[in-house]
């Protein structure tokens, strides 16, 4: 928290903060693809005030406005005004000088570093359908948020792409030459390294400046391409990020305010499907935000980039859940056979509008990079895509999940196809579009009877799932392998209570056969 020795206001002007800081919001022109705060066109210049300007023009307005409705005094107003104002210049401010000096850090260390805006909603969360919207922008902005949204700057995403030199392959140690590089980053984020820079002739902006990282939250993620085992990606992008954060914190940015996560393949930022999107994936991501609230925020709402993901050279029968017996009942292998789901062969299948070819993140429809082919393959060409959870460098241990799409938290569902009963239960799906739901449990009944009494399940797995987000519907991936391959789950957003044109895929006659379903939901899972 900012520091009341060095940083005090009044209880009124004190009102504007949370204002001041939330009125910075960035758009981009759809024209000339130029940045711009709040109207305000964001220079060129990686050393210009632009969002010192911006922070304090609009800090200053919230201010007045705070004010205005405590008292009708002119004077107050006037110093509302200037409190506010000192504030958004202050994060503004320090925005500005932190961009300046990464650069001329990538500059001298000939690093590959690139520089965005974290943008996040003010006030409470959007609705998830307004969050899920955005997932048909173009890559170049990837805001989560709809078309016209109320957002907010709240801090910066810096890139540093993998040249080859930071780690030795299959290592999370940092080369020497990657260490001097992080360190003088870290260095940038020590509230102990900066003050110390601080004289007696420095600023009012210098100094409140400094004082603004007393309470940012910075999360280190490690990401890779789509090569290899997903697990053992996420696994040595976890121990990478992990090992910045150490750097971070010898830099004496406080281990409280340091956070980890090992994304792997997950969050791609370059298409996966050429060499060199797969070299632009392998990247460590530095993420500084304001406070706690707006690190929360941001968690809540990242999404993929699905154009990005191609289909896995491991067939999805390659992978295997782990099974559980169901009660009474030992699961077998003779136990996954004899199962017909009353389906059609799978090459008549049609993709579901969400994830059909050149529908989500392409211009101008079928071109680009995803033209012809679907965003998402269907699940037979499919694996689990792991990310392991966002750690605290203090604890070492994952942040409790808290945040989920409305209506699907630890839920059941069920439907009968051809005469067999499915029922899955404990389904969750984070808000985090970077975060892994747990797994559910799949059971399935064989020639169900709803006339008799319930008998133990024929079939019982806990299978891994993948979570994709379309701009209707989540996309519910279930791989099986037992008497069936996998299952494409459709939930909408509009929390229905039913799954929408969902797909079930599983072998007939030495071909793959797909079957369509809608689970129906029927409340809460099991504890």
């Amino acid at each position: 928290m900012t520091s009341t020795k060095r940083f005090r206001l009044h209880p009124v002007a004190a009102a504007a903060l949370p204002i001041a800081v939330l009125l910075q919001g960035c758009a981009t022109d759809p024209n000339s693809g130029a940045q711009s705060i709040a109207g305000i066109k964001v220079s060129d210049d990686p050393c210009a005030k632009t969002a010192t300007v911006v922070g304090g023009v609009l800090g200053a307005v919230a201010g007045a406005v705070v004010t205005s409705q405590f008292t009708k005094s002119t004077d107050a107003r006037v110093l509302g005004g200037v409190a506010g104002g000192g504030i958004g210049a202050a994060i503004g401010y320090n925005m500005d000088q932190r961009r300046c000096a990464l650069f001329a850090i990538a500059k001298e260390h000939n690093a590959d570093m690139t520089v965005a805006s974290v943008i996040v909603p003010k006030g409470d969360l959007p609705a998830a359908a307004a969050v899920a919207a955005s997932t048909t922008n173009s890559p170049a902005s990837a805001t989560p948020f709809a078309a016209g949204s109320d957002t907010a700057t709240a801090g910066l995403s810096v890139t540093l792409r993998d040249n080859g030199k930071q780690f030795a392959s299959g290592s999370d140690k940092l080369t020497p030459e990657a260490d001097a590089l992080f360190r003088e980053v870290a260095a940038q984020y020590s509230y102990t390294k900066q003050q110390a820079k601080l004289t007696a002739t420095s600023t009012d902006d210098e100094k409140n400046a400094v004082e603004t990282l007393r309470s940012k939250r910075i999360l280190l993620v490690g990401h890779t391409d789509d090569t290899g085992g997903s697990a053992e990606n996420a696994n040595l992008s976890e121990r990478r990020a992990a090992a910045v954060a150490r750097v971070f914190q010898a830099q004496g940015v406080p281990a409280a305010n340091l956070y980890f996560q090992g994304a792997g393949e997950t969050l791609p930022a370059a298409d996966n499907h050429t060499e060199a999107g797969r070299a632009a994936n392998r990247r460590v991501e530095i993420v500084d935000l304001t406070d706690d609230a707006a690190f929360h925020k941001f968690l809540a709402t990242r999404r993929q980039t699905l154009q990005y993901y191609r289909a896995s050279d491991v067939p999805a029968t390659e992978v295997a859940a782990t099974p559980a017996p169901a009660k009474g009942k030992k699961v077998s292998k003779a136990s996954t056979t004899g199962y017909d789901f009353g389906g059609v062969p799978a090459a008549t299948l049609t993709s579901s509008p969400d994830f059909a070819p050149g529908t989500v993140g392409t211009a101008g429809g079928a071109t680009g990079v995803n033209a012809g082919r679907p965003v998402v393959p269907t699940c037979n060409a499919d694996r689990p895509r792991v990310a392991n959870g966002v750690k605290s460098l203090a604890t070492q241990k994952d942040l409790p999940m808290s945040d989920y799409v409305p209506g699907l938290y630890n839920t059941s569902w069920s439907d009968t196809v051809n005469g067999n009963l499915i029922g899955l239960t404990n389904v969750d799906v984070p808000r985090d579009g970077a975060a892994a739901g747990g797994k559910p449990t799949l059971y399935i009944w064989k020639n169900y009877n709803p006339k008799r009494k319930m008998p133990p399940a024929d079939y019982q797995v806990s299978p891994d799932v993948n979570i994709y987000r379309g701009s209707d519907v989540i996309l519910y991936r279930v791989f099986v392998g037992g008497p069936m391959k996998c299952m494409d789950v459709l939930f909408p957003y509009t929390d229905t209570g039913e799954s929408r044109n969902s797909s079930l895929f599983y072998d007939r006659q030495q071909a793959l056969y797909v079957s369509s379903f809608e689970l129906k939901s029927s409340g809460g899972g099991a504890q």
